[in-house]
């Protein structure tokens, strides 16, 4: 099993495609690099991964890609910590952002992309 099979597990992927879905509504090939950033984020965090975590990896990322990717994974992982806060009651202390408070920025800055991709 490589790590990446041990992040799917991990992440629950379809109780996440699923939240993603009928909660933010994010669908098809956005939930699909949502998924992505979030296994990138877990592989560079640790099987462990905290709010506190994302800084040094937006931090990582932004050496590589631009600065709208970037904001891309900050808003995917951000959906993740609410995921796991709101099934698994990890650090309900911490702030993390509603799906809706971020909906409407992820779908936008997503479909940009999938139009640069073409």
């Amino acid at each position: 099993m490589g790590n990446s099979d041990k992040v799917l597990h991990l992440v629950r992927e379809e109780a996440f495609l699923d939240f993603l879905s009928m909660r933010c509504g994010v669908e098809g090939r956005a939930a699909e690099y949502c998924v992505r950033w979030v296994k990138y984020f877990v592989n560079h965090s640790g099987q462990d991964p905290r709010p506190e975590h994302l800084q040094p990896f937006l931090a990582h990322i932004s050496k590589t890609k631009p600065r709208e990717l970037v904001e891309k994974a900050r808003e995917a992982v951000r959906l993740y910590l609410f995921f796991l806060r709101k099934k698994e009651g990890i650090r309900k202390d911490i702030l993390v952002p509603s799906p809706l408070e971020t909906r409407t920025a992820l779908i936008g800055s997503l479909t940009t992309v999938l139009r640069l991709q073409k």
